[in-house]
This record gives C-alpha cells, structure tokens and sequence, in this order.
C-alpha cells in the first residue's frame, strides 16, 4: 500500500492551471443554498484556490439534497500506452450560489522524468440549485458515458474499455463518512517563511522525499504488483470490480480470435474502476492473476472504512512536515536588526586563526515552549551566557527536535577533556570545526545557546574527571580556561540578563599554574555543562565557510 501513497502524492504535484474568468463577486444579499450535510466529504482542496479572496469559499460545502451526495471520482488507465488519468467532479455549495468544480490529472506510468498534467475547470456561479445539478449532471455524462442516475448500474456500465480513442472514464463509488462521527480534521503543518524552507531544504537536502520515489522494474512483471490506491471504496465498487473479473474468466475460456482485444478492454476497466499506483505493463491474462485480485479486493472491501479521501487533500509538503515534527518556531532576524548586529559582531570578534572566511547566510530566532520550560529553574543560577555550539548537519534535525543532549553512557568519550558534557565557547573558532564542512559542502550551521554557568570550576588543563567538583553547591559547570579570550570591556547584556561576550579576542599571559601546563592547555575556553537543563537554544547561525582566502 505504501506505494499507492506514494504514487498518490506524485498524481497531487502536476502544475494546475485554473480558469477563474467566470467568478464575480459575490452578490449583496446571500442565495438560499438548502443543504443539511449527513455526510463527510471534504470540498476538493483546490477549489479554494480556484476562488482565491472570493468570500464563497469559507462557506463552500459539497451539495448533498435528496440523499445524493453531488461528488464524483473517476478514473481512467490505458495499459498499452501506460496512461492513466484521474477526474474529481464537484457541485459545491456555499453561501452565496453553487458551482461545479472539475480537476483532472494525466501522466504516463513509464515516464518517471515528466511532468504530471493537471488542469481544472470552475462553472460560473449560479444562484439555482436545480441548474447546477443538470450542470453537474450534464458534465459527470460527459466523462464517465452514462447519465448521473445509472451510476451504480454496474449492468449497463459494463463495457470494456479497448484505446485511449473511447475518452471514457469509470465511475469509482466511494464510502462516506457519517458527519457526525467523522474526525477527518487534517492539521496542517505551519506555514513557513521562505528563508526556514531553506534551511529545511538544506537540513533535509539528503534525505529521500517520498513522493519521488521511483518503483522497480520487477514490479510490474505482473499485475499483481500494482498496489490500489488506499481510498475508501463502496461495496458497489468492490462488487463492479468482480464482476469485471468475471468477465475476464469468461474471455479466458473463450476460444474467439478477438481474446487478446477483449482481455486488454476488460483489463483496462478492471484497472480502472479500482484505480492502482500506475498500471501494469500485462494485462489480467491467467487465472491465477485474478485471483490474486480477487483476494485483493477482499482486503479493500474489509480495510475501506478506514480510510479517508485522499483525492481532496493538498499534495503533502515534505519539508513542512519535517518542520511540524521538529516542535520548534524559528523566525528569521532581520539583517538590519540589533540582534542581527549582535550575532555578527559576535562570530567576526570571536574567530581566530582559521584557515577560511566566514559569512552568515542568515540567522533564525529559536523558540522551544518544553525546552523555555525545563530552563525556567536554572535561570537564577546566575552568569548566563550565549556560548557557540557547532555540529555537522545530520546532527541538527535531532538537536533542533530534542534539544542539545549529552551522550549516552555505551558512546565513547574520546576527545571530551572534561568528561561527558554539553560543551560550548565563547569562540567561534572553537566550535566552527565541528561543523566538518569541506571545500565541496561549505556551508554550515553554528548554534547561539544560552547557558546558565552559575559558578564554574576553572581549569587550566585537560581534566576528565572535572564533573565530579559539578556539586551544585560550589560549582554549577566546568570553564576550560583557554589562552585567548573575549575582551571582558566589550560584554552586551540583553534585556533578559543573558550576556554577550562580543569583546574581541585578546591572548591572555600565561603564569603561575597555567605555564606549568602551556603544552597541555587550550587555546580557546571551552564551558561544560553535564544537565541538559541548563543551556536553551537562541539563534541558528547558518555560515558560508569560504577556504579561497
């Protein structure tokens, strides 16, 4: 099934092409559009886009009068020129008149490389119900080759489809649910500015996006392998396909030279009353292959009701929904902000000594409701500052969902000098390495976390058992003591207390303790927290790293 998905998704992404010359405005004084909805069928998605600021689509309903329900999906395949099509025909209600609603897609099962076709097609307004169903009526004729009221006639349907050339497309009857115990409400992942649906693209970049994904050849040896589509179909659907399957044994036993034309027509209509990821390259030619969708359909027929209609729904969009699922608010800073300003300053005072140049593509504020939270407590261990942290980008889906973390005990603890902790510095050029960019991929992402220090255990050396002074009593963290520092005059306190240690970096004497371990000492500090709870992420610093200095 989870190719029909997938498949499914890739039918929703054609370019639509809306014809909006027949909307007006709507009239002074609301029609009086009679409807008592006992059903669940959601209104076609893109018919609200149809009407763009119309005021009629916050009101827009499906018609359902009489106990007919004005919503049809239609299908179409064609296996010898591995085309199938699909047609969502609507006759929508809303405050002010009625319209009849068209969108159909094309595309060619074998051609993973072209664009699906997808045009649509939107009625002038009318204010009479009665006219708009002879115009649904009329167009639904046009399509599927029978009149509106002989759609369940699976008798009078039954004609095979033999070419393209018959333009006929095969009513697909759908199970709906009852309006009052429906709960089909689809949450839609936040809308995102343009400049987080780049960093999304370039946190995702690597990752397989579904709704591409291309089948095997070995999967259509057979039709069989052709999945259906997972729509909630109606027993007279399921009962229409069977009897196509009827028909097609009885070809088999047929012994007429018209057998091969009679099973391609028959195959055609199977495939299209049950519409599938793409159709099969062979047509139902053997008993065992109509078995096999005879057991099929009694899967459909048993799992239908749980399904909902996935032909009305907007094609999903992958990267907002990695970013739904990461439960964080980013917002882009402005470049012409004070905080902008801050962060700049920040990365150009605190570098030294890197063999690349590094530009801010962008900042992003970061906002976290569990993470703000879970902080709350340790705010009054007091001296909080905003310290770099960097990581190589696989790493920052996890880190923007679960906030920093310390390893796990079975993850060795090689290159920790001070134990296993969340380290940060007041340097960038301390933490831009672990970006592990290259001269290939030379962007990276640097994070800005608050960090509540309360007094920390100094150390002029590498010391891995450093955590063991962290009491929370005398010492709330660890401080790497490094030889180069922010200039303590060039401090910015935000209005929240935080600290910016914005200072350029200036090389402190070494005397005392610190020269007895000059050939074991760090360059820049290095800040050790071992509670998650105390740092929360502030900006995301995405840089260009150039190495053509």
């Amino acid at each position: 099934m989870a190719r029909g998905g997938k498949r499914r998704n890739q039918v929703l992404r054609g370019n639509t092409h809306i014809d909006q010359h027949h909307i007006v405005p709507p009239p002074a004084k609301k029609a009086k559009c009679t409807r008592v909805p006992t059903k669940h069928v959601p209104v076609d998605y893109a018919f609200t886009s149809a009407l763009g600021n119309d005021g009629d689509a916050a009101s827009a309903a499906v018609l359902q009068h009489d106990g007919c329900i004005y919503d049809a999906h239609l299908h179409q395949a064609f296996l010898a020129s591995r085309r199938h099509a699909t047609c969502l025909l609507q006759l929508v209600a809303t405050d002010y008149g009625y319209y009849v609603w068209q969108r159909r897609t094309r595309w060619h099962g074998d051609e993973a490389s072209s664009k699906d076709v997808t045009m649509t097609e939107l009625s002038p307004r009318t204010a009479l119900m009665q006219e708009a169903i002879d115009l649904f009526t009329q167009a639904f004729e046009q399509r599927a080759g029978v009149r509106w009221v002989d759609r369940f006639d699976n008798a009078l349907r039954m004609q095979p489809m033999p070419s393209e050339s018959c333009g006929r497309f095969c009513f697909v009857a759908m199970e709906y649910p009852s309006a009052s115990t429906a709960s089909l409400h689809v949450r839609c992942p936040p809308a995102m500015h343009t400049d987080v649906r780049k960093l999304m693209s370039l946190l995702y970049k690597d990752v397989e996006c579904p709704v591409l994904s291309s089948r095997d050849d070995d999967d259509d040896d057979d039709g069989v392998f052709a999945m259906p589509l997972p729509l909630p179909y109606a027993t007279v659907a399921i009962d229409f396909a069977n009897a196509i399957l009827d028909q097609v044994a009885a070809a088999l036993q047929s012994k007429s030279r018209g057998r091969r034309g009679k099973l391609q027509g028959w195959s055609n209509l199977y495939f299209s009353a049950i519409p599938h990821t793409y159709p099969p390259h062979n047509m139902l030619d053997s008993t065992t292959t109509i078995e096999n969708c005879r057991e099929m359909l009694k899967e459909l027929h048993m799992s239908s009701p749980t399904r909902s209609l996935v032909h009305h729904l907007a094609p999903p969009d992958f990267l907002a929904q990695k970013y739904a699922a990461l439960g964080v608010h980013l917002q882009v800073v402005p470049t012409e902000s004070l905080e902008y300003d801050l962060v700049a300053t920040y990365l150009d005072n605190s570098k030294a000594h890197v063999q690349y140049k590094m530009t801010i593509q962008s900042v992003y504020r970061i906002n976290k409701a569990d993470e703000a939270m879970a902080f709350k407590p340790y705010e009054v261990l007091g001296n909080r500052k905003l310290l770099w942290h960097g990581s190589t980008l696989a790493n920052w889906p996890g880190i923007l969902k679960d906030g920093l973390q310390i390893a796990p005990p079975h993850v060795a603890s090689n290159g920790h000098c001070f134990g296993k902790g969340i380290y940060f510095s007041d340097s960038v050029s301390r933490s831009a390495p672990y970006c592990r960019v290259t001269m290939e991929k030379r962007t990276g992402i640097l994070l800005l976390s608050e960090v509540a220090l309360g007094n920390p255990n100094p150390c002029t050396t590498t010391n891995t058992r450093a955590q063991s002074a962290v009491d929370f009593v005398e010492y709330h963290s660890v401080l790497g003591v490094g030889s180069f520092a922010p200039s303590p005059d060039g401090e910015h306190v935000l209005p929240d207390g935080a600290v910016i240690p914005i200072g350029p970096l200036k090389h402190h004497p070494i005397g005392g303790k610190r020269a007895a371990h000059i050939h074991v000492g760090l360059d820049y500090n290095e800040y050790v927290i071992y509670n998650p709870a105390q740092t929360r992420m502030r900006y995301l610093v995405v840089t260009d790293f150039g190495f053509d200095m």
